[in-house]
């Protein structure tokens, strides 16, 4: 066993690598061969403290989703329920359905949470003397999963239902114009004092996946969760 490990530490400086002993002598006393090294303010707990202050760190519970339903939902409302509902859970529906086409943050209310879509940069490679290198082509964007609390009247569930129908009809399978079945989403991110600090428009944006409802009788009883995958053709970000 050296000198070195014998040492009694006292004061240990993580930032300097400095380690004194119980009679105040650094590590640096015992070994010549150490040298001493001053505090890179770019490392260390204190640096990163006083990021911490300056900046803060963003939540993933501040966010809010805002959209308008599409066109083709808001001219053919009544035409749509009826290819996939019956005609007198149509006609209720029509007459309650008018705070979502008119209140577009009683949907955002209702989406307890999201994902701010991230992205892929495809490249291909090519030989370049005597390696290989890769060179970008195209940006793909991952799909955004949206999860939705349902209400008492399902409304979540038949808006998604009837924005569907809109995209694929359930009766004779004719699709939809793609500008007519897709809407713009912005995605705000909030910090702690409620201020907005991050907006995120999806352009064309349509709904790909609509999850199950899960129900049973076992178990403690919970609300159930819409679980909505969108897709879009780009974004438009915003400070």
């Amino acid at each position: 066993m050296s000198i070195i490990d014998k040492i009694p530490v006292g004061v240990v400086n993580i930032a300097g690598g400095v380690i004194e002993d119980a009679f105040g002598k650094t590590r640096q006393q015992y070994n010549p061969t150490l040298p001493e090294k001053e505090i890179d303010p770019r490392i260390g707990m204190q640096g990163f403290l006083s990021d911490l202050r300056e900046r803060g760190i963003a939540k993933n519970n501040r966010h809010l989703i805002e959209f308008v339903l599409p066109k083709s939902m808001t001219d053919n409302w009544s035409s749509l329920l009826m290819r996939g509902m019956t005609e007198n859970l149509a006609s209720d529906l029509n007459h309650r359905w008018s705070k979502y086409m008119t209140r577009p943050e009683v949907i955002a209310r209702s989406c307890e949470s999201l994902s701010f879509p991230g992205h892929t940069i495809q490249t291909t490679e090519a030989r370049f003397q005597n390696t290989f290198k890769k060179f970008p082509y195209v940006r793909n964007y991952n799909d955004v999963n949206l999860v939705f609390r349902v209400d008492g009247e399902m409304m979540e569930k038949k808006m998604f239902d009837v924005w569907s129908f809109s995209i694929v009809d359930p009766i004779d399978g004719s699709v939809g114009y793609k500008d007519s079945i897709s809407t713009n989403i912005k995605i705000y991110q909030y910090d702690e004092d409620q201020r907005q600090v991050y907006e995120i428009t999806l352009i064309g944006a349509f709904p790909v996946s609509i999850s199950d409802l899960d129900s049973n009788y076992s178990g403690q009883a919970d609300y159930h969760r819409l679980n909505v995958t969108m897709t879009f053709d780009s974004i438009r970000i915003k400070d």
